[in-house]
């Protein structure tokens, strides 16, 4: 099929940068498939029934596809979906009073890899 194109348009300047790729993955095959060939991975934690571990291990999927394919893994970026810290407390992975999450962030960007995390929700005194 032929492109679609509209008489007199133009296309606009071009992107100041590149515009990278990136897939919210899980399942093995195409968790390979972001360590070959795309630029990030944007998985949710709350998808992982077992937290990080869940996470870990589909990490390796990545990191699997992405030496296969001659790349090092660092290559591929990695955001995190979470929900909000709450200053109230909680449970489980990337929960707790706001002190507990800082410590949280540190050790998932350290031991996974992660290099940016998506906050949910509006409370100003969690996103401070």
């Amino acid at each position: 099929m032929a492109p679609t194109t509209v008489a007199g348009a133009t296309r606009g300047p071009a992107p100041a940068h590149g515009i990278g790729i990136w897939v919210g993955a899980y399942r093995p095959r195409l968790l390979r498939l972001v360590g070959r060939i795309a630029d990030g991975w944007l998985p949710s934690l709350s998808a992982f029934e077992d937290g990080l571990a869940g996470l870990a291990r589909a990490g390796r999927h990545v990191d699997e596809g992405a030496e296969a394919a001659g790349r090092d893994p660092a290559a591929v970026r990695r955001l995190l979906n979470n929900g909000t810290p709450s200053p109230s407390g909680g449970s489980g992975a990337l929960s707790g009073p706001l002190t507990q999450w800082a410590e949280q962030l540190a050790e998932t960007t350290i031991e996974h890899g992660i290099s940016g995390y998506i906050l949910g929700g509006d409370d100003t005194t969690a996103i401070q």
